[in-house]
């Protein structure tokens, strides 16, 4: 049995956390020192890389179709229900915001921008993590070929794409179609490092915790000192710092190495917990379905307002803004957004999984019934 990293499980459900909170807020997890938009996606390129295989250079082939079955099929199929879904909505006038379904809507717009139909904005992601990893092995393939093997020197090339990728970003090229090739070149330094840091630094990430987190915070208050927002928007590629353009980079490393060490103390006493497991193993699914959670809440909303009233309520802004979240009095009430925007999709998860097993014994039942 494989064995389970449990660091990174953590690192994995603190990230997909964040990227819930980052959508609805609710709650700070230290968010005044690092803004979940100073870090968090780059976090996930990171943990991605961490776990890629030199292998994947020799079955390249098997390489693509593996990714391919188990990030694009899924992430189409959903992109196809949600897209029913948006358009069905639209039709009867309950929503303003998102595409009708069509043939571009379906296959062209997730490559370009990913929000096409409101309801699986965040799932943009995955597509963008497929390029990054099939132009990963492509880049290291080369690399083997002409036998460079410097890890170190390749990081920093990698960094120097990056750049000139938030350099072409602040120019204005991060629309349409190059918004994909800047949001490339700017992630893959990230999952460059996650490797890394797994071959290179890992063993020797020793230093004492005190002093660990005392040289991050200072850093970081030296940062925010400076610059005041260090938050950008990674999947418009804008927001990003054009006096350095290092300091996405900067912000995303402190981030992450912030994170990094917390996940580490935390596996002693949470590196067994279910809850843990239950969420770092289903980020896939909370990163499709939290944005249609939270919509199913505001539905509900929606509907004691119609019927009865509902103090606060805002129904042109739940019709036409996919943004929008019911603070019943305080911002802290999007907390339960939060919440069940983080176990509602694991449920999910769970029930296909169950209706999947049922089919398949249901198949096996019947092919046993017609041997005999």
């Amino acid at each position: 049995m494989k064995k389970i990293n449990q660091q990174m499980l953590i690192l994995q459900s603190i990230g997909i956390i964040l990227v819930v909170v980052g959508h609805k807020g609710g709650i700070s997890l230290l968010t005044e020192w690092f803004p979940v938009n100073s870090f968090h996606m780059p976090m996930f390129m990171f943990i991605s890389g961490y776990f890629y295989q030199v292998k994947s250079e020799i079955e390249f082939k098997g390489f693509v179709i593996k990714k391919v079955k188990h990030l694009l099929v899924p992430y189409f199929i959903w992109n196809f229900i949600y897209g029913i879904i948006i358009t069905l909505l639209r039709y009867i006038g309950v929503v303003e915001f998102g595409l009708a379904l069509t043939l571009r809507s379906l296959f062209i717009e997730p490559w370009i921008g990913g929000h096409q139909f409101g309801l699986n904005v965040a799932a943009w992601f995955v597509l963008a993590l497929f390029i990054v990893q099939i132009v990963y092995v492509l880049i290291r393939k080369i690399v083997v070929k002409v036998n460079f093997n410097n890890e170190y020197l390749m990081a920093i090339i990698l960094l120097i794409v990056g750049c000139i990728g938030i350099t072409l970003a602040n120019k204005g090229y991060n629309t349409r179609w190059d918004l994909t090739l800047v949001r490339t070149m700017f992630f893959i330094p990230f999952y460059h490092f996650g490797y890394l840091y797994k071959t290179k630094f890992e063993e020797k990430d020793t230093l004492n915790s005190g002093v660990y987190f005392l040289a991050i915070f200072i850093i970081q208050f030296i940062l925010i000192s400076k610059y005041l927002d260090i938050s950008f928007t990674a999947v418009w590629c804008n927001g990003f710092n054009k006096d350095n353009i290092l300091l996405p980079y900067i912000t995303s490393v402190t981030g992450i190495m912030f994170w990094l060490r917390v996940s580490k103390i935390l596996v002693k006493s949470i590196g067994e917990s279910n809850i843990v497991k239950m969420i770092g193993t289903n980020t896939w699914s909370i990163m499709m379905h939290h944005q249609f959670v939270f919509y199913v809440i505001n539905l509900i909303f929606a509907v004691i307002y119609v019927k009865f009233g509902l103090e606060w309520f805002e129904f042109d802004q739940f019709k036409s803004n996919m943004w929008y979240a019911y603070a019943y009095k305080d911002e802290r009430f999007k907390l339960f957004y939060v919440i069940l925007g983080v176990w509602m999709p694991i449920l999910i998860k769970q029930y296909i999984n169950i209706v999947r097993v049922k089919i398949r014994n249901k198949k096996v039942e019947k092919n046993e019934n017609a041997l005999n």
